[in-house]
């Protein structure tokens, strides 16, 4: 019988929700489990080369690494989790779960047949389709072979194939031609180069380290094959925040190296708070799936029944956007599963009929093709901003349906590529107030939306995700500056730490006397918008109890917040910064 030491015990905080649950149903202490483990994301070489031996003395064999997210894939006993657990360099452990996998009316509702007839088809983009693996269909290989590479991470195999069918019928809903339908059976960007990602076996199921591994694999090869975007039509039940989802990280990676990411919302609908991961993660793009009834026009769709519902386990309003996903025909892997399980769904020779926000998904994904088809240089924020945007909002419900229906023509038009110019008008001023505990959320999304610049002046800074959203911000080129009391000893750590990841710290001591005690927490980002916070701390005397906090973009508010604030860091400047210095020796 399976009992828990009191190194894990204690530890037990830096485990997920899955590897928890695994535990309680475990039966011995030599059963072997996989598990992610993230090492914290200021070791140097000598110290992750000590936690590799370490693993190694506990037990554990590694399977694979996984820097992308500074993490690397074990098979150890449950024993040894304890002991690493307990180790000061891991960061946090995660069961290696299971993901599963989640055209004739569809591509026109989104309005690609205009489209066409102005030469949008996809053409010198490349979309990665992460799934079951590619089936090189006469529609992708006639009469030129648009399937550009392939990567296995199940078998390892160099030429495509697609033992599920479930990988093709996604490519297909992408960007398959019509060529064996004489043009009937169409994806959206039918000239698209395509990559086969296989991350999911022939049953459709695959594990989380293998998703990751293909993620990775497209970010390092985007260059060459000319990747601009990634499908996933597969996902898991949420358990955990997506800050600490290993696969949100690995997305959000791809997104900031300049990929746009395009995410099943799941088929679990029609309940509420049905997302699943990694569709929760507010970066990327959220597909939800429509019923189009069969027909052209989009005034009798509705919401798929299957089609999963927000909020997310964050409490995030998801999907993004919808796009037909009930009988959509595509294409067909012979001879695959899903091929034998159901012949009823063949249509005629070449073509497969199938239901799910997996469908829905590459439609979208097909669509962005010809946005930066029209638009090559646009940035995935770019994309994702038309898109959502540009919709049209036929149901007005958020949670189920996001902003709408996609509509290229209207997201053309704020890309400023259907020949007229993009609407000029201003957008309203915004304000959003939060209150504990959604002003972590509030943040978190600041930042991780920031382009150029953030500014920070804050008493204390001892958040975690808070710190590792600075300088992972600053690792993607965001110019950083962080106004920090150093008379507060939770900050030094905090200041070392960022200043070797190249953020500017100015050191501010309130207990000299030269400067009084900063009273409120302000955050700029990108000079645009600012956010001002109320903590649990005392000022002349004064306690407020309940933390707040406001983001704004109003420039009645930003233009003079900005204007203290660099008051303040000149201030701090001239002011001695010796006792900090001393400290920091």
């Amino acid at each position: 019988m399976y009992q828990m030491d009191n190194d894990l015990r204690e530890h037990l905080h830096k485990c997920d929700a899955s590897l928890k649950k695994h535990l309680s149903q475990a039966t011995g202490h030599d059963q072997e489990v996989t598990v992610l483990l993230q090492r914290k994301t200021d070791l140097d070489m000598t110290l992750c080369a000590a936690l590799d031996q370490y693993m190694i003395d506990c037990g554990a064999a590694i399977v694979k690494e996984l820097p992308i997210i500074d993490a690397v894939v074990l098979r150890v006993p449950l024993s040894a989790l304890g002991p690493l657990a307990s180790n000061h360099a891991v960061h946090r452990l995660h069961l290696d779960r299971t993901m599963h996998a989640l055209l004739d009316t569809a591509s026109p509702t989104i309005g690609t047949t205009p489209e066409w007839s102005k030469g949008l088809t996809g053409k010198n983009v490349t979309i990665a389709i992460l799934d079951t693996g590619i089936y090189p269909h006469p529609d992708l290989i006639t009469p030129t072979n648009r399937i550009v590479a392939f990567y296995d991470t199940i078998q390892g195999k160099t030429e495509p194939y697609d033992d599920n069918g479930h990988g093709t019928h996604v490519a297909g809903c992408a960007a398959g031609s019509g060529i064996s339908s004489n043009g009937k059976y169409r994806g959206p960007a039918y000239e698209a180069s395509l990559v086969g990602v296989k991350v999911l076996d022939a049953s459709g199921q695959g594990s989380v380290s293998d998703i990751i591994d293909g993620i990775q694999w497209c970010i390092q090869n985007k260059d060459k094959y000319g990747i601009r975007i990634l499908s996933l039509s597969l996902g898991g039940r949420a358990t955990e925040s997506y800050k600490e989802d290993p696969l949100c990280q690995a997305l959000e990676k791809a997104w900031a190296a300049g990929l746009t990411v395009f995410v099943a919302a799941g088929n679990e609908g029609p309940s509420a708070g049905t997302i699943g991961t990694p569709a929760i993660d507010p970066v990327l793009i959220t597909v939800g799936a429509t019923d189009d009834k069969y027909t052209v026009g989009s005034e009798d769709d509705t919401i798929a029944s299957f089609s999963s519902r927000g909020p997310t386990i964050d409490g995030l309003v998801k999907p993004d956007i919808v796009t037909p996903g009930v009988n959509i025909i595509a294409l067909r892997s012979p001879g695959s599963t899903l091929d034998n399980a159901y012949p009823q769904r063949r249509v005629d020779e070449h073509y497969f009929s199938l239901s799910g926000t997996s469908m829905a998904t590459p439609i979208c994904a097909g669509a962005a093709a010809l946005l930066l088809q029209a638009k090559p240089e646009a940035t995935p924020d770019e994309i994702k901003t038309a898109l959502l945007n540009g919709a049209k909002d036929l149901f007005h419900a958020p949670n189920n349906a996001g902003k709408g229906y996609v509509d290229l023509e209207g997201a053309l038009q704020l890309l400023g590529q259907d020949g007229s110019q993009p609407p000029t008008s201003p957008a309203p001023p915004r304000t959003v107030v939060a209150y504990s505990p959604d002003i972590a959320e509030l943040l978190w999304e600041e930042l991780i939306q920031a382009k150029k610049s953030i500014e920070v002046e804050v008493p204390t800074l001892t958040d975690i995700q808070t710190i590792t959203a600075l300088a992972s911000a600053a690792e993607r080129g965001v110019q950083v500056r962080v106004l920090l009391d150093t008379s507060q000893a939770a900050n030094l750590e905090t200041a070392r730490y960022l200043e070797a990841k190249g953020i500017a710290i100015e050191a501010f001591n309130s207990g000299n006397g030269q400067i009084g005690q900063l009273h409120t927490a302000i955050a700029i980002f990108d000079r645009t918008r600012v956010l001002l916070g109320s903590g649990s701390w005392t000022y002349n005397g004064f306690y407020v109890a309940r933390e707040h906090a406001l983001i704004t973009d109003d420039p009645q508010v930003t233009s003079p917040v900005i204007a203290m604030w660099e008051d303040d860091w000149e201030l701090a400047q001239k002011t001695s910064r010796s006792n900090a210095y001393a400290v920091f020796s």
